[in-house]
């Protein structure tokens, strides 16, 4: 399991299916001199009614972007 803060909450668009858009920070990978920072996105999946959860290294994509990958079929994804 990975241990997480959350550094901050970005917006997420009203009526849409995102839950959650925020920049975390692993404890695992946490330096001294070095800060890495990732985009944690949760996602309300209507369809199988449960949460996916995408982390990534982007950090200035936008929310819409995440969001057209979703239209496509997950069966060719990888979900953590």
């Amino acid at each position: 399991m990975l241990t997480l803060w959350v550094v901050g909450d970005r917006s997420v668009p009203a009526g849409k299916n995102i839950l959650f858009n925020q920049v975390i920070s692993l404890f695992q990978h946490a330096r001294k001199e070095k800060n890495l920072f990732f985009r944690r996105i949760v996602v309300w999946d209507e369809q199988n009614h449960q949460e996916l959860v995408f982390l990534t290294n982007h950090l200035k994509f936008c929310h819409l972007h995440h969001g057209r990958h979703l239209q496509r079929p997950l069966a060719n994804r990888i979900i953590l």
